[in-house]
């Protein structure tokens, strides 16, 4: 017993020795858990990249020596560096590390961290020295409890999407020494107690939405090195205070609102290395003060409003390396004549716009270190000179001059230039071979020149090549585009060229690929598939046969949902800057917006967001065979067009996969079977265009498919049925009714037989016989009933004694029934026009040999044409337009030589003219217009004597115009517009004495154009009318011979190469129409231009005009007739003294330097209809400027400088229907008055637009019609600038209010205006509730609420808007769930509900609390529970064992048997 009594004691003591404290060897057990648990929720796969990161952090080693962690000396957690370590999940993650209170650096960024900062857990860690949560996801506003973190000396919270203000709490963070809050969305003023952060030496808040102006406070922050606020909306004036930085180096304030002049003390800041303050409002001249920043190494002062001479002493700062001055609103000018000898070593020179005259300035060549130059916009002149070629530059911008000769071979001899934009010169003569030894190009944009030859083969080395446009120039050859597969290009456009080419199976790897209007022939090669980034491919208006290949299903790029262009880190489709950020600089190409059909429309893609399209056009060619199945993967389309092609077989099922199409073009093909109900499931579907195939049975009902009622959509399909075309299907009709309605119809039939013998107009011989019958547009069209030819007038067919038959204008249906008119012999005179029939031309029409007029226009026949030999030998007139046959003309037809007039236009003819042509020597009139005929114009032309009107409008005719065409004496009127042809125009033409109207125009179509002998004397034979040379490559001034042509009416000279000033001669013509846009016309406007009595049309867009307009423009009196005047960017400036015109309907000056008075001289045009002057300094209250013009429908006053509210008689604006009032200072609320314009109110039934034509007779009494072109207009469509088309601006219905200071709530009455297309009022200070009757606005396609201070929830009306395609309403408030069901379900891009931390839905993947079960709450709960579990443990452990000791030493004597011992 003895012993056992012993061994007690004994195992006690072992276990008191080993419970006594002891000095740590690992970190602390409860942070080590902390760190487990953490990992733990990651749930890392073993494969993946993160396991690698957390293999060390095992529960059996000393957490100090696991990865990402560091601990002090005393084995204490104090850094975690989980940088690029954390999968993206849920903030919820963070938990554990919450519990590290020891910790004094936390760096979690770059891992996409979703959700709120969470408030109560970093306020725990009261170390914290650094705290990095950059580049993730963080919403919601920055908490509060940051304010307890005063260790804190690193802040960075950069690249999130954080909104709210920036507390007052900041101030608490004395110790900061660095505050970083980039690219998030914080809005509100810079709080005051920013100045309580005097150790602060870098200060980042570029790229939010700060507003006001800085507080004064910011002088206290001595310590200041960076002062980052760029990319925010602050203003007022650049405070003098800064002074006091005297350690500042960098300071960044470009792109807000800044205004006043730049201050002097400025120049006092000793230490300033860079100075940043491009687009502001800044005014006045640069201070000559800034010479004494002797360390300054970067100026930007571009886009302000700067005045005064370009001062030659910043030359002369001696550590200068990077200036970046003038741009597009400063009035900065150089001195042309001062002599610069830099004492600086340049490394980049931007002066874009700065009056830069003569020759490339010599100085520049001793800038050794050059490797960035833009001299853009300015006025230089003749060749590139041989020592900048040499200078091996990286970036060289010298587009919009007007600089000639060829490109220096020597210039791609460099092996560092990545970017070349010589756009918009004069530069000649083919490209160097040597071109592709530039291996670095990046982009080479050399569009808009007289550029010709081959392109090179060469080109190919380029493998760096991401941009290529060679556009609007006379490139020809085969051998192009042969890139390799591996090739980096993004974007090509080689339109309006003459590239001829067999397409070949190498392609390269744009993002997006415009050839359209080349003469590419060959199939469509198999290769296609390699394009794997490709989401935008324009094959249309070419040659192209064969198939469409199955691999054109491939694109990676179009088989998902829409994502981001994938494009280089430093080239981008943006605005055209340089971003200077901390030593790195990313360049930005402005391109032009891409040109396509979009929803059947020509519309412009801003180019800054083509990766949002996904479109596919191969329209206008001939390709074959049926569409491929595989084409239904393309999930991301939005648009696919394959009209006006061969392609046969059936519309694919896999159709109705096509999630994302807004547009689906198959019309004009030979497609069979029915309409897919697949179909029904494309939402987004708002055009679809089956007409003029072979479709047949029901159109299908349900989704957007019942809103497809527009007939010309089905047109042309002669089995199909359906209530879009009101046309009963078979299976709907009960056989009662159907029974019923066959006897009607015999009803109908004899009613109107005897309608005809009593009351229509009959002829008569003098023997009683019935030779006549006039009965044209007697049948009334009934909205479910069409009547087919048999259904009324096979009775006729028993006269045989008829000699005229007129049935037209009766939309008869369903083919012709030839049989009858083999009765009819003696018919001389027979019009079927202006119906709907469809098939072809019976044979038995032939056996009418006594026809001499057949008239069958405006129908729907369709096939070849197919005209029996012998036939119609008297036949004098033929009207075949307006229908859809096809194949080419058929040689019978060259065998009416009694023929005098021939109209086969707008059908689709195509082949070429052949020289059989010239036997129909009778012929007066000859209208080939609008088909698909190609080849070269036979010489057998000239033959045509008797011709006066002869028009070859909208083919693909190319080669020149033949020289015979001057034996045709009697001509009038000669089109040739918008053909391919090329080569000089013959001065023949100039000897035609009769000729009136001349159309040359548009011949760039397809790539090739007419050349105009500038040199050629030109003594005109005729009295020309109308004259159209657009785009003819008329240069130097405009042709004087155009002054002897006393009765010239229409006058288009626009898109050529003319300059100088605008001649007193033509001003005083009394023309009525005038079109010299896009030229380069220089100085004033003549005064007396607007003394004329007939002008109606006056186009002076695009030139270089200046001064002011001149003073006699309001003489009502001399120019009443004037309707349209165009002066849009021009360098127009001042103000317009009185009216223009009281009759004037269009009014456009965007794009000058226009002032307030413009507006306030306008209340007397009360025909007004479009007002557009957007882009222009006009300045003053709304309020007293707004006009009150009843008939305007159009009113652009977007960026310009008007200050305060709407008011509340714009609703007296009644006929208005777009009104853009974005990018000013209007303040107030939306006036409630603005519900009540009435265009807004009801979508307009009626969608034609009028068109601007004029009539015009000529010596001939015979009428001929010019329509100018006018350019689209600019608006903010879908969140994207956008071109919509002038002609059909009446079926646009927009408000856009954005970018203003507008408060106050949304009147909910803004829910009747269903006639909006798009309202935006984003970027304001709206605040209150979305309005539930937004649900009323059903047109609505774009509706941006964002940035703004909306509170409540998405009202679930929204959920009913079926047009919907954007919503954005990000940065705002808003809580709750968002509205599923209708074109809300789709909304789910993540960006459009950014900012809104209350909000939840399936579109942001955010649960909302009301869809989590009950169970999943209760585990995260004891989830949570588990923690405090654990901790209990370790506290009651020991407790417990010694309580359990001293209980069992107490039984057994315990202390007795220890003394004794």
């Amino acid at each position: 017993m003895p012993t056992v009594d012993l061994a007690i004691p004994l195992l006690v003591l072992f276990i008191l020795v080993h419970s006594l404290p002891t000095p740590s060897v690992s970190c602390p057990p409860h942070q080590k858990e902390a760190l487990l648990h953490f990992k733990s929720t990651l749930n890392i796969d073993p494969s993946s990249y993160y396991y690698n990161e957390y293999e060390s952090w095992s529960p059996n080693s000393d957490c100090c020596s696991w990865n990402l962690v560091n601990c002090d000396k005393d084995k204490i957690i104090t850094g975690l560096n989980l940088t690029r370590a954390i999968p993206s999940f849920g903030i919820d993650t963070l938990t554990p590390l919450f519990h590290i209170q020891s910790l004094k650096l936390l760096d979690i960024s770059y891992n996409g961290l979703v959700g709120p900062i969470p408030k109560h857990g970093f306020g725990n860690l009261t170390q914290l020295v650094i705290l990095d949560l950059s580049w993730n996801n963080f919403s919601g506003s920055i908490p509060i409890s940051f304010g307890n973190l005063t260790s804190l000396r690193v802040l960075i919270l950069s690249n999130n999407i954080l909104n709210g203000v920036l507390s007052f709490e900041v101030g608490k963070l004395q110790h900061l020494e660095m505050l970083d809050l980039r690219n998030n969305s914080l809005t509100g003023n810079i709080p005051e107690e920013i100045g309580n952060l005097t150790k602060l030496r870098k200060f980042y808040l570029a790229n939010n939405h700060f507003s006001g102006g800085i507080p004064s406070s910011v002088a206290d922050m001595k310590d200041l090195e960076v002062l980052d606020f760029s990319f925010n909306k602050l203003s007022g004036e650049i405070p003098s205070a800064i002074v006091n930085m005297k350690n500042l180096e960098v300071l960044d304030f470009s792109f807000n609102k800044f205004s006043m002049q730049i201050p002097t003390e400025i120049g006092r800041l000793p230490n300033m290395t860079t100075l940043q303050l491009s687009s502001n409002y800044l005014t006045g001249p640069i201070p000559s003060s800034m010479q004494n920043l002797s360390k300054l190494q970067t100026l930007w002062l571009q886009n302000n409003k700067l005045t005064g001479d370009i001062p030659t002493w910043l030359f002369k700062i001696r550590t200068l390396k990077n200036l970046f001055i003038a741009g597009k609103r400063n009035n900065l000018t150089w001195n042309n004549k001062a002599k610069i000898v830099p004492r600086c070593s340049l490394q980049q020179i931007s002066m874009p716009s700065c009056g830069i005259s003569g020759q490339i300035p010599e100085w520049i060549s001793s800038q050794k270190g050059l490797y960035f130059l833009n001299l853009s916009g300015n006025k230089l002149e003749g060749r590139f000179p041989y020592w900048l070629a040499k200078m091996d530059m990286e970036k060289l911008i010298l587009f919009n001059n007007k600089l000639t000769g060829s490109i220096p071979h020597v210039l791609f001899e460099s092996e560092k230039l990545d970017i070349l934009h010589l756009s918009q010169n004069n530069f000649s003569g083919e490209l160097p071979k040597n071109i592709g030894n530039a291996i670095a190009m990046k982009a080479l944009l050399l569009s808009e020149n007289n550029l010709s030859g081959r392109i090179p083969i060469s080109i190919r080395n380029m493998h760096e090549l991401q941009l290529l446009d060679l556009s609007f120039n006379k490139f020809f050859g085969e051998n192009f585009l042969d890139f390799n597969e591996n090739s980096h290009l993004d974007m090509i456009d080689l339109s309006y060229n003459e590239v001829f080419r067999r397409c070949s199976s190498s392609k390269p790897i744009p993002s997006s690929s415009s050839s359209e209007n080349n003469y590419f022939e060959g199939f469509i090669p198999t290769k296609i598939s390699n394009l794997t980034y490709l989401r935008i491919l324009d094959l249309s208006g070419n040659n192209l046969t064969g198939s469409i290949p199955l691999e054109i299903a491939n694109f990676g790029s179009i088989l998902d949902a829409p994502g981001y262009m994938s494009t280089s880190d430093n080239i981008s489709y943006e605005t055209f800057n340089f971003i200077y950020n901390e030593g790195e600089d990313s360049f930005r190409i402005d391109m032009q917006d891409l040109i396509v059909v979009w929803k059947s429309h020509i519309q412009g893609l801003s180019s800054r967001r083509l990766d949002i399209y996904s479109l596919l056009d191969l329209s206008n060619n001939r390709i074959s065979g049926e569409i491929p199945a595989s084409l239904g993967n393309l999930k991301s389309l939005k648009v696919l067009n394959i009209s006006n092609n061969n392609i046969s077989g059936r519309i694919p099922v896999s159709f109705g996969n096509l999630k994302e199409i807004e547009s689906l073009d198959l019309s004009h093909n030979k497609l069979s079977g029915s309409i897919p109900q697949s179909l029904e499931k494309l939402d987004g579907l708002g055009v679809l265009d089956v007409s003029n195939n072979r479709l047949t049975g029901k159109i299908p009902m349900c989704g957007h498919m019942s809103t497809m009622d527009e007939f010309k959509y089905f047109a042309n399909n002669s089995g199909l049925c359906g209530v879009q075309i009101k046309i009963k299907c078979t299976e709907d009709i009960p056989p009662s009714e159907g029974q019923e309605d066959f006897e009607d119809d015999a009803k109908l039939s004899w009613i109107f037989w005897a309608g005809t013998s009593i009351g229509f107009p009959i002829g008569r011989t003098k023997s009683g016989i019935l030779t006549e019958l006039h009965l044209n547009g007697i049948v009334p069209s009934f909205d479910n009933v069409s009547m087919t030819f048999s259904d009324i007038f096979t009775p006729l067919f028993q006269i045989q004694s008829l000699k005229l038959l007129d049935i037209s204008m009766n939309w008869l249906v369903g083919e012709i029934h030839g049989d009858g008119f083999r009765n009819l012999t003696e018919l001389v005179h027979l019009d079927l026009s202006r119906n709907k029939f469809n098939g072809s031309i019976p044979q038995q029409l032939f056996w009418l040999e006594n026809l001499r007029d057949f008239d069958i226009r405006q129908n729907s026949l369709n096939g070849e044409l197919i005209i029996k030999p012998g036939s119609f030998r008297n036949l004098t007139t033929l009207w075949l337009s307006e229908n859809q046959f096809e194949g080419s003309i058929p040689p019978q037809l060259y065998e009416f030589e009694r023929l005098r007039v021939l109209d086969l236009s707008y059908n689709n003819f195509h082949g070429v003219l052949r020289s059989e042509i010239g036997k129909l020597r009778n012929l007066e009139s000859l209208n080939l217009n609008a088909n698909s005929l190609s080849g070269n114009i036979p010489e057998e032309i000239g033959n045509l004597t008797k011709l006066r009107d002869f028009s070859l409008k909208k083919n693909r005719l190319s080669g020149g115009i033949p020289s015979s065409i001057a034996n045709m004496k009697s001509l009038v009127s000669l089109d040739f517009s918008e053909n391919s042809f090329s080569m000089q125009i013959p001065s023949g033409l100039g000897t035609l004495p009769n000729m009136t109207t001349l159309d040359l125009s548009k011949n760039e179509f397809t790539g090739s154009n007419l050349i105009w002998n500038n040199k050629a004397k030109i003594v005109p034979r005729c009295s020309i009318h109308q004259i159209s040379m657009r785009n003819c490559g008329i240069s130097r001034e405009i042709p004087a011979w155009i002054s002897s042509q006393k009765d010239l009416r229409y006058l288009d000279l626009s898109e050529n190469q003319v300059e100088g000033r605008y001649p007193d001669w033509l001003a005083k013509m009394e023309i009525e129409t005038i079109v010299i846009s896009d030229n380069k016309l220089t100085g004033s406007i003549p005064p007396r231009i607007f003394e004329s009595q007939k002008l109606r049309t006056l186009d002076l867009s695009r030139n270089n005009f200046s001064g002011e307009l001149p003073e006699n423009i309001g003489n009502a009196s001399a120019v009443a007739a004037l309707l349209l005047l165009f002066l849009t960017y021009n360098d127009f400036s001042g103000k317009i003294s009185t009216i223009v015109s009281t009759y004037i309907q269009k009014l456009i000056l965007g794009g000058n330097k226009f002032s307030s008075d413009v507006l306030l001289n306008l209340t007397t045009m009360d025909r007004l209809e479009h007002l557009d002057l957007h882009n222009n300094e006009i300045t003053g209250n709304l309020h007293d400027l707004l006009p009150q013009i009843p008939t305007l429908q159009v009113l652009n006053l977007r960026d310009n400088f008007l200050e305060g509210f709407i008011p509340r008689t714009i609703s007296n604006l009644t006929s208005l229907r777009i009104l853009d009032l974005s990018k000013n200072r209007l303040t107030g609320s939306i006036p409630q008055e603005i519900v009540n314009i009435e265009t807004m109110i009801e979508p307009r039934k009626d969608m034609s637009t009028p068109v601007y034509m004029y009539t015009i007779s000529d010596v001939h009494d015979d009428d001929f019609t010019a329509t100018p072109e006018f350019q689209d207009l600019i608006m903010n469509w879908k969140s994207y600038y956008q071109g919509l088309p002038s002609l059909e601006l009446g079926i646009y219905a927009i408000l856009d209010l954005s970018d203003n200071r507008i408060s106050g709530e949304i009147p909910s009455l803004l829910g009747n205006l269903k006639a909006l297309k798009v309202l935006n009022v984003s970027h304001n200070n709206v605040s209150g509730h979305i309005p539930t009757s937004f649900g009323n606005l059903e047109a609505v396609e774009s509706l941006d609420l964002s940035h703004n201070k909306i509170s409540g929830s998405i009202p679930e009306s929204l959920a009913k808007l079926n047009e919907l395609a954007i919503l954005d309403v990000s940065n705002n408030k808003l809580t709750g769930k968002i509205p599923m069901g209708g074109q809300m379900s789709t909304m789910n891009e993540l960006k459009y509900f950014a900012n809104n931390s209350g909000l939840c839905g399936m579109q942001i993947r955010t649960r909302c609390p009301e869809d989590i079960p009950p169970s999943e709450s209760r585990s995260e709960e004891d989830e949570k529970h588990s923690w405090i579990l654990w901790e209990g443990t370790w506290i009651g452990f020991p407790i417990g064992l010694f309580a359990s000791i001293f209980v069992m030493g107490y039984s057994l004597n315990f202390l007795q048997l220890f003394k004794f011992w």
